[in-house]
């Protein structure tokens, strides 16, 4: 029997001072069952002891240190390029609060092995808290609708029901890529800092030819928004603000403004009143100077400053 090496997987993780996440994540790859695999971590500048946990207890982790908080898309731009070096066919991005199920890589990179029209697929992600728990099976992108979006969230997960789903985009918490996609559309684009920079790569992929999937037999779990201070935090809101106003602006044809302008501030304003209600007024004051970041191109510092609020993605 002739024995066929297992293709270099290279998993991208960029850290920003989540150094228990970040334990979590980088032992659930090592215990995945994938022996050719390279574990990239990007640090973003933390503070909490990150670098050296990766440096005492996974020293066979590539480890890169930025000086400072590089942003979500450049700061993975950084490990496609060592994935590239390393000669990875191969890459796998998660985010530093998620969790792979043991055997995920495999089920994902068989996918992709025998599904040669597939440029990338994420497995199906649930929540940490509760496991059973859709967070996303599938991603919808009708930009000219409006519509971006998660498939099946909040949902219970039921076998019976979910399948294989082509996708419009694919979340940057977790999806494997064929190395040579990624080299052709040029990775992330670092304009979006934080949200929406997957909607855009996901974009580009479709536009070369290359079909997206998810599969529920692959499976991640995700402290969702663990690393943005929460799912009402105004970083979180301003960020998301901003990166949904640069892609409308990058993708939608300007004839369908005259449609999707009302319907965005109904919708904004909807979601203002919903936030102020439930005490969130900070939030909903964010996402406002986010999407006005976005439509008139102000510029967002390198330097991610926390007093607007607190995290990163």
């Amino acid at each position: 029997m002739i024995y066929l090496k297992e293709p270099l997987i290279a998993a991208v993780i960029v850290n920003w001072n989540r150094q228990d996440l970040l334990k979590q994540a980088v032992v659930s790859l090592l215990n995945n069952g994938w022996k050719n695999l390279a574990i990239i971590v990007v640090d973003n500048g933390s503070t909490d002891g990150s670098v050296d946990l990766i440096r005492d207890i996974f020293p066979d982790v590539h480890l890169i240190v930025n000086s400072g908080n590089y942003g979500f898309a450049r700061a993975n731009n950084q490990g496609f390029e060592r994935a590239y070096a390393l000669g990875a066919e191969y890459i796998f991005l998660l985010n530093n609060d998620a969790t792979v199920e043991a055997g995920c890589l495999s089920k994902l990179r068989n996918y992709l092995g025998t599904h040669h029209k597939v440029g990338a697929v994420a497995p199906y992600i649930f929540y940490s808290e509760k496991p059973d728990v859709i967070w996303f099976g599938g991603g919808v992108a009708d930009l000219w609708r409006g519509r971006i979006g998660h498939i099946g969230i909040r949902r219970r997960f039921d076998a019976r029901r979910y399948r294989e789903v082509r996708c419009g985009y694919l979340t940057g918490c977790a999806f494997l890529v064929r190395t040579e996609v990624v080299q052709k559309t040029g990775g992330f684009d670092p304009i979006f800092g934080l949200y929406s920079e997957d909607v855009d790569l996901s974009l580009k992929i479709r536009r070369l030819g290359w079909e997206l999937w998810a599969i529920p037999q692959a499976k991640v779990f995700h402290q969702v928004s663990a690393s943005a201070g929460g799912s009402t935090s105004p970083f979180k809101a301003y960020h998301l603000g901003r990166s949904t106003a640069i892609l409308m602006k990058r993708y939608v044809p300007a004839l369908s403004w005259l449609a999707l302008l009302p319907l965005g501030l109904l919708g904004g304003i909807f979601k203002s009143v919903k936030l102020i209600g439930r005490g969130y007024s900070a939030s909903a004051w964010a996402m406002w100077r986010g999407i006005a970041a976005g439509m008139f191109n102000w510029l967002v510092p390198i330097e991610f400053r926390l007093g607007l609020e607190n995290s990163s993605d």
